[in-house]
């Protein structure tokens, strides 16, 4: 701190790592197949910093927690793979994804004075379990993919002096990449006599923002804006050639969280500004389906079940909040606007042939 006193303080985590398990080539005489990817990607990013200036006072704080799209959770059975044993074939892909990021602000100072946080939690890494090959008997084929994504973004930010400013963005971000997917593609042949088939998805999302901060002085203006998307979906699909089974599953569920809120507060002599924006969208992308693709062929002796729903407590929740208030002698303004959004899609689907 002297005259002019400034603080600027970034922290950037990346997590590109992948975790696959695969079969390319033939298995056979085995009394069971299983191929299991388990992963748990982790991206942490704080910052905090503080001003203090007799004419000016300036801080900046920035953090970005990135899971990348190649932080790939994947259990694969390619289409070379022929499989001959006697027992069960199964795919297993498990993905945990947490991207945190955290910035606080303050600023002090006798003339000017600002403070601003721009925290980013994004989150692209995506959970899948493929099955391509082919198999002849054996006791049965379940491929399961199961994926947490929980992205959380805090900020906040305090300033004091004459003439006082802060603002927080603050953005929690799951997209469309970061999504879930068990899939028995078009190149698979099964035939299981007398046995199940079973694909299964399971999608946990939450997606988090938060800002809270304040300005003091003669003239005051605060401004806050969480925003917090949730894009990820959750997709079970058989679109292969089932010649030979006792019955077969299709099922795909997901619980998708985003939740934005923020409190601001502006106290001054001469005037006084607030402004408190939360946006919480379930975005289109994060759709639970369930089906039997357009290039499958099925023939089961008992049933075939296709199902789509939502889970847990939450299922489909977009929450968005604003709070606060201002004060000042002369002349004071709050804005506060909150909007909350679902276009998540439950679809379950039957394109291809069944028999």
């Amino acid at each position: 701190g002297s005259l002019v006193g400034a603080a600027v303080f970034k922290a950037d985590a990346e997590d590109n790592g992948q975790t696959v398990a695969e079969v390319a080539g033939g298995v056979s005489g085995a009394s069971f197949l299983t191929v299991t990817a388990m992963g748990t990607n982790t991206a942490t990013a704080e910052t905090t910093a503080v001003g203090i200036g007799g004419i000016v006072a300036a801080t900046l704080a920035s953090s970005v927690a990135h899971i990348g799209p190649d932080a790939l959770v994947k259990a694969f059975v390619g289409s070379g793979a022929v499989i001959g044993g006697s027992g069960l074939t199964s795919v297993l892909a498990t993905g945990v994804n947490t991207a945190t990021a955290s910035s606080d602000a303050g600023s002090a100072g006798f003339g000017f004075s600002i403070s601003a946080t721009l925290p980013l939690a994004e989150i692209e890494g995506g959970t899948t379990a493929e099955f391509d090959g082919t198999i002849n008997g054996g006791s049965g084929l379940t491929v399961t993919a199961d994926g947490t994504n929980n992205a959380t973004s805090h900020a906040l930010a305090i300033s004091a002096g004459f003439f006082a400013g802060d603002g927080s963005s603050s953005t929690a971000v799951i997209t469309d990449k970061a999504s879930v997917l068990a899939l028995v593609g078009s190149t698979a042949h099964v035939s299981v006599p007398g046995q199940a088939v079973l694909v299964t998805s399971t999608a946990h999302q939450t997606a988090i923002a938060d800002t809270a901060g304040g300005a003091g002085g003669v003239v005051a203006i605060s401004v806050m804006i969480p925003t917090a998307l949730v894009g990820g979906g959750s997709t079970a699909n058989f679109d292969g050639s089932l010649t030979s089974a006792d019955h077969l599953t299709v099922t795909s569920t997901a619980s998708n969280k985003a939740d934005a809120h923020t409190y601001v507060f502006s106290v001054s002599l001469a005037a006084s500004v607030g402004v408190a924006v939360a946006d919480a969208e379930i975005q289109k992308s994060a759709e639970t389906h369930a089906l039997i693709g357009s290039d499958a062929s099925v023939s089961v002796t008992n049933g075939i079940t296709v199902d789509a729903h939502l889970i847990g407590p939450n299922q489909n929740l977009a929450n968005a909040t604003a709070d606060g208030g201002g004060g000042s002698l002369l002349a004071s303004a709050v804005v506060f606007k909150a909007d909350a959004e679902d276009n998540g899609q439950t679809v379950a689907e039957v394109a291809g042939g069944c028999y």
